[in-house]
């Protein structure tokens, strides 16, 4: 792992899951430029971390939540991290009665389903933008 960059890991992680990944831009960050790009999920803002400081409960994964919350624009953000010693972890937000819970997951299915629930979710969100807009012109 130490000579293989994190993001590389990723794609191949979320390849192993059946998405067509690769990597994003890697120098700047914002929704046009996320650590992977995945085919399927184009409402998924896909942040990734994998350095020995980030572990659940800690400031590097808040900050890690936080990175992917404000680069991700319209999109659903979620950190992909790679914990030492326990492998990939997702982390997203979701909503549960009017409040936006932080949740992890290590299951490998768990992760494929909860991806594709998010692009889902994305999807929703774009439509309830685009035809219920919050400030009518007139």
């Amino acid at each position: 792992m130490l000579f293989r960059s994190i993001e590389r890991l990723a794609v191949e992680f979320l390849r192993s899951l059946g998405f067509t990944a690769r990597r994003g831009v890697q120098f700047a960050g914002g929704p046009d430029s996320p650590d992977v790009i995945v085919d399927e999920l184009p409402n998924v803002h896909i942040e990734v971390k994998g350095d020995r400081t980030i572990g659940l409960g800690t400031q590097a994964l808040s900050a890690a939540m936080q990175q992917s919350i404000r680069d991700s624009g319209e999109k659903m953000p979620v950190v992909l991290w790679w914990e030492h010693r326990r492998g990939w972890r997702l982390t997203y937000m979701h909503r549960w009665e009017n409040k936006y819970l932080r949740t992890t997951t290590d299951l490998h299915d768990d992760m494929r389903a909860v991806l594709w629930s998010l692009q889902i979710v994305g999807m929703c969100e774009q439509t309830r933008r685009q035809f219920h807009p919050r400030h009518v012109a007139g």
